[in-house]
């Protein structure tokens, strides 16, 4: 009876090994010869997908954060014209305020300490409420009468210390903050005692506030322009919006020389970077220097 066997198995050759079972090593960093393109044509060469767009003054705001942002200003619009009407009289230094606003409108001439930019725009809105001047404003406690538009007056403020939340949370976000600590700082500007007092009545502050915020929106606008494409259309405009805002500022309180020196300081910082940088040519860092000069 013939005995039936189990044919033999090949024996393992070295080449039957290193095919089948030998692992395919890779050389874990690059040689010279993968790695052969530097670092700019390496970015040229990437993949379209995960180059990384440009957005004007550096905002990339997702669209729910625009929602969440509209939710804010109407928070921030209820704390502050809630019952604006009242007190009904005349409160702090509305006395003066008012009282500036008056001699405006029946061309009065009178000198005050300060720039007249912020109490023209009180004026423009008692003028828009039909004002005629006949209040005088004399004194705290003094209420109003039917005929003063001081609701009005003091919707001005209001209006633009509602502002100032916008302008908070995309200055932090153009800073590159997350979304999150942008929010946080929104809501902290939102329900400040002192934001909400200022901006319900008729004062200065408000109006000072609001171009002291848009200066620096359109300083770090500017500034994130200036980091990604300098002397572009966007480039001029954001610049050129910094150097509107800061004589706003400076033209309702003297205070806002503090604002521009700011920004001056910050301007210095951004020429001695540039003095620095081999790249940039003697004529490039002359130009840059007389845009900021002049804008």
């Amino acid at each position: 009876m013939a005995s039936h066997r189990r044919p033999r198995a090949p024996s393992p050759t070295h080449d039957h090994l290193t095919s089948s079972y030998a692992p395919t090593l890779q050389p874990r960093f690059p040689t010279r010869a993968h790695d052969h393109l530097d670092a700019d044509e390496r970015r040229a060469n990437a993949q379209p997908g995960k180059l990384r767009k440009h957005h004007i003054g550096g905002l990339n705001l997702a669209p729910a954060e625009w929602k969440i942002l509209v939710i804010v200003v109407i928070i921030a619009s209820f704390v502050r014209l809630y019952k604006i009407s009242y007190p009904d009289s005349v409160v702090f230094d509305e006395v003066h305020f008012g009282n500036f606003a008056s001699k405006y409108i029946k061309t009065r001439y009178f000198v005050d300490v300060h720039p007249p930019l912020a109490k023209l725009l009180l004026t423009l809105a008692a003028f828009v409420g039909g004002f005629d001047g006949h209040f005088d404003f004399k004194e705290i406690g003094k209420a109003y009468d039917e005929n003063t538009p001081y609701v009005i007056m003091r919707l001005l403020p209001a209006i633009l210390g509602v502002a100032v939340v916008p302008l908070t949370y995309l200055t932090l976000r153009g800073l590159d903050c997350r979304a999150t600590t942008a929010l946080l700082g929104a809501f902290l500007v939102t329900f400040e005692n002192g934001l909400i007092t200022q901006s319900r009545l008729i004062l200065l502050d408000s109006p000072l506030i609001f171009f002291t915020a848009l200066t620096a929106f359109f300083w770090v606008g500017f500034s994130n322009e200036d980091a990604q494409r300098p002397f572009t259309e966007e480039w001029w405009t954001w610049l050129a919006l910094t150097g509107l805002s800061l004589g706003a500022v400076v033209s309702c309180k003297w205070v806002g020389l503090f604002t521009i020196a700011t920004v001056g300081v910050c301007t210095l910082r951004q020429l001695w970077l540039l003095l620095g940088d081999l790249k940039v040519t003697p004529r490039l860092f002359i130009k840059h220097f007389m845009a900021r000069r002049y804008a």
